[in-house]
C-alpha cells in the first residue's frame, strides 16, 4: 500500500510539472509569433522538442527513484520477515526446552554472547540420543546447566564444561549449586595459554584438565574460546583432544556461520577421519561432526 501511495505521488507530480510546461510552451509560442511570424517554428520545434525530452527524462529519473525506494522497502520488509522467523524458532526451541526439563532455578539469559536456544535444542537431542557418558564442553554458562539437567533425567553421564575466565566460571560453579547439579556437573577454570600445533602457537585453555578425564569423551561442545581471539580461534579443540574421543564420539560446534568456523571445519576434514559432517541452520549456525577411529 506504501509503495503504491508513493507511486501515485510520483505521476501527480509529473502531472503538474508537465502542465505546467505545456502552458509555458503556448505562451511561449504565441509571443514568438507575435514578433517573429514564419522565423519562430524554427525556434518553437526546437523549443517542443527540448521539452518533451526534458519531461521524457524528469519521468524516467523520478520512475527509477520510486523503483529505488521501493527496492529498499521490500529488503527492509523481507528483513524484518527473516527476523521474525528466527524470533519464531528461538520460541519453540524455548517452549521445548521447558517441556523436557523440569528446572529448579531460572536459566541465565541465551543468545548473545550465550548460545542460541535453537543450538541448545540441538544439544539436547544430541544427549537424548546418544546417551554420552562423558561431555567435555568449551566454554561454560547455560548450556552447563541443561546438559547436566539432560543426563540427570538419563540418570547416568557426567559434564565437565572448561572455561578461560575465572569470574565466569565461578558465575557457573554458583548457577550449578542452585540448579542442583553438582553431582553430574564439573566447572574448570583453564586459562588460555600458548600451545603450540603443527609448528603454529595458539592460545588455548591449559589442557592439564585432560589429568581429570577418567573416560573418553563421547560429545564434544565446542562454544569457546572467543573467536576474536586469534584466527581460527577454536581449531586446536580437535588436534589437542583427538586421542580423547571415544571411537565414535559427537562433536557439537557453534557459530558455524562464521568464515573462520567454516574454515575450521574444512581442516578437521582434511586433517582427521570423519563420519558425518552436517551444517545444520540454527541462528549462528552449527556443525555436527561424527568421529570416526575404528
Amino acid at each position: 500500500m506504501l509503495l503504491h501511495n508513493q507511486g501515485e505521488k510520483i505521476n501527480q507530480k509529473s502531472l503538474i510539472i508537465s502542465g505546467f510546461l505545456a502552458v509555458f510552451f503556448l505562451i511561449f509560442s504565441l509571443l514568438l509569433w507575435i514578433y517573429l511570424k514564419e522565423l519562430s517554428i524554427v525556434f518553437i520545434i526546437a523549443t517542443l522538442l527540448f521539452l518533451i525530452t526534458f519531461i521524457q527524462l524528469e519521468a524516467y529519473y523520478r520512475n527509477q527513484k520510486v523503483s529505488l525506494q521501493q527496492n529498499e522497502q521490500l529488503f527492509e520488509l523481507l528483513e524484518l520477515k527473516s527476523q521474525a522467523d528466527n524470533h519464531y524458532r528461538q520460541i519453540e526451541a524455548l517452549f521445548s526446552i521447558f517441556n523436557l526439563l523440569a528446572l529448579r532455578h531460572p536459566l541465565p539469559p541465551m543468545r548473545g554472547w550465550a548460545v542460541s536456544p535453537d543450538f541448545m535444542k540441538l544439544v539436547i537431542s544430541s544427549v537424548f540420543e546418544h546417551k554420552p557418558r562423558l561431555v567435555v564442553e568449551l566454554g561454560s554458562g547455560v548450556s552447563t546447566l541443561v546438559v547436566g539437567y539432560c543426563l540427570q533425567k538419563l540418570n547416568q553421564g557426567e559434564v565437565i564444561s572448561v572455561d578461560h575466565e575465572e569470574s565466569y566460571t565461578e558465575i557457573t560453579k554458583n548457577s550449578v549449586l542452585n540448579h542442583s547439579l553438582q553431582n553430574v556437573v564439573q566447572v574448570i577454570y583453564a586459562p588460555l595459554k600458548n600451545i603450540t600445533i603443527y609448528d603454529k602457537t595458539w592460545l588455548w585453555y591449559d589442557p592439564s584438565f585432560l589429568t581429570s578425564l577418567e573416560q573418553p569423551i563421547d560429545l564434544l561442545i565446542i562454544d569457546g574460546p572467543p573467536g576474536d581471539l586469534q584466527k581460527l580461534s577454536r581449531y586446536p579443540a580437535l588436534p589437542l583432544l583427538i586421542d580423547s574421543l571415544s571411537d565414535n564420539a559427537l562433536v557439537l560446534l557453534d557459530d558455524s556461520n562464521r568464515e573462520d568456523e567454516q574454515e575450521i571445519v574444512k581442516l578437521w576434514k582434511q586433517n582427521f577421519s570423519l563420519s558425518k559432517v552436517e551444517q545444520i541452520v540454527t541462528e549462528k549456525g552449527a556443525h555436527i561432526l561424527q568421529l570416526s577411529k575404528k
